[in-house]
């Protein structure tokens, strides 16, 4: 079997990713065969206010991400989705 060139670690929902980063900095074996790459974070433009006021794992996630990708973005208007994700995320 060849070595791998990439892992993916998919958090299902809303997951704290600290202790997964910190698990493949600290631990020795880990550290010496894997580097994280780019972390990518969903939000789901209908519930993210509702998420980010509720959920601290959800600041977590947006905050440790690389890259954002906003989903479910044709069930909302920006006029709506916009002003309350970026007034919730402050």
């Amino acid at each position: 079997m060849p070595a791998f060139e990439r892992l993916v670690i998919e958090s299902t929902g809303l997951a704290d990713p600290f202790p997964i980063l910190s698990t493949l900095r600290a631990d020795p074996v880990l550290s010496h065969h894997l580097a994280p790459g780019t972390i990518v974070a969903t939000v789901d433009a209908v519930n993210a206010a509702d998420q980010i006021a509720r959920r601290p794992e959800m600041t977590k996630q947006i905050s440790a991400a690389d890259r954002v990708v906003v989903t479910k973005g044709d069930r909302v208007t920006p006029a709506r989705s916009l002003p309350a994700f970026a007034e919730a995320a402050l």
